[in-house]
């Protein structure tokens, strides 16, 4: 009966969300359809547009430029050579860089080998003179 009670009680708290922002979201003040047909001129001239303006003065000072082709019948212009190479296309790499070159056999290291034993023998050491030598007690743990 509990689990039924606490179901209801979250219907009835979405159905409430839902009641509100429905009556908020139609309630609310609605445009009238010229604001939303109106249209703007994009266009501007070159007296209002600064960019405009600068792209007018641009055209303006090149029609003033004049060539003078004189210089193409110059024979130092006539002696001149073209001495450019050709640049010839390369391969860009490979396709896996990480792949071990071709032909190329890849040796692991040596393994580092520990230093030859010493075949001197070990000689224990002697207790001192008039004395024992130390027991060795097990620990006791």
């Amino acid at each position: 009966m509990r689990a039924l009670f606490a179901n209801k009680f979250l219907l009835l708290i979405l159905a409430a969300v839902v009641a509100v922002g429905l009556w908020i979201g139609l309630s609310s003040p609605s445009t009238s359809d010229e604001t939303l047909l109106s249209s703007e001129n994009v266009t501007g001239t070159a007296d209002t547009d600064p960019a405009g303006q600068e792209v007018v003065e641009t055209l303006l000072a090149l029609r003033v430029i004049t060539l003078d082709v004189s210089i193409f019948s110059d024979p130092a212009f006539a002696s001149l050579r073209d001495t450019s190479t050709d640049i010839v296309q390369e391969p860009v790499g490979r396709p896996n860089p990480f792949a071990p070159l071709d032909g190329v056999v890849v040796q692991p290291p040596a393994p580092i080998q520990a230093p030859p034993e010493s075949t001197t023998p070990v000689v224990p050491k002697t207790p001192p003179p008039g004395g024992t030598a130390p027991k060795v007690v097990p620990s006791s743990r």
